[in-house]
């Protein structure tokens, strides 16, 4: 049985990954990558030259685990591509041995090429306030990376729109953010734009006009 070197995966990713932390309880390391392509190096212990590494992934978090692709020789890489974001566990072994269910993996890589998707809906209160709020889909999006902006007319410079508390994680996994804004000018439209920044790296943007009761 081999390692997988945490250091060999920081090098050959570098440039594919966003988000790197250790796992506290069990120090697996672990990654989030927008990339559904990247490489898994390895180093075997064994002094055989000659020994067969398996590649071994799960998708359901160690329950069961099917045979990627195998390699010889004391050390390489192994190329890894999914059409699907997911959370993947990984395990190098050499020999024929199988990977039994419930084992833990050597690596974790959080795949998550799919930018944030955004809602915004505005509500004219009785008082001539608009409250805005964005709702922004994701399961990796960074909460304090949501950014709520406004603009009065086309010649009008972007303006940050001040949360109403912190924007929070719903139980499904969603942030939402949400402004109150007091319209200051006579016009009767706005823009309202919201930019959100998931934890692998991907940036959306969503803007939508605002029906406004003018400040007299």
């Amino acid at each position: 049985m081999q390692r997988i070197r945490k250091t060999s995966v920081l090098a050959l990713l570098t440039l594919q990954l966003l988000v790197i932390h250790a796992v506290a309880q069990d120090q697996i390391p672990t990654y989030t990558t927008k990339t559904r392509r990247f490489k898994i190096p390895y180093t075997v212990t064994s002094m055989d030259a000659s020994a067969v590494t398996t590649l071994w992934v799960s998708v359901d978090r160690g329950k069961a685990w099917s045979a990627f692709a195998k390699e010889t020789g004391q050390g390489g890489s192994f190329q890894f591509q999914t059409k699907q974001d997911g959370e993947y566990w990984f395990r190098s072994q050499t020999g024929a041995e199988q990977v039994s269910s419930g084992s833990n993996p050597q690596l974790r890589v959080y795949v998550d090429a799919t930018p944030p998707r955004i809602q915004i809906t505005a509500r004219n209160l009785p008082e001539g306030d608009v409250l805005i709020e964005s709702l922004v889909t994701d399961q990796t999006v960074v909460a304090n990376q949501v950014l709520m902006q406004i603009t009065t007319g086309p010649n009008s410079p972007w303006e940050v729109l001040p949360f109403q508390g912190k924007p929070v994680r719903l139980e499904n996994g969603d942030v939402r953010a949400v402004s109150r804004y007091k319209p200051t000018t006579a016009s009767r439209v706005v823009v309202v734009r919201t930019i959100a920044r998931d934890g692998a790296g991907n940036t959306t943007g969503l803007t939508k006009q605002v029906f406004v009761t003018p400040s007299s």
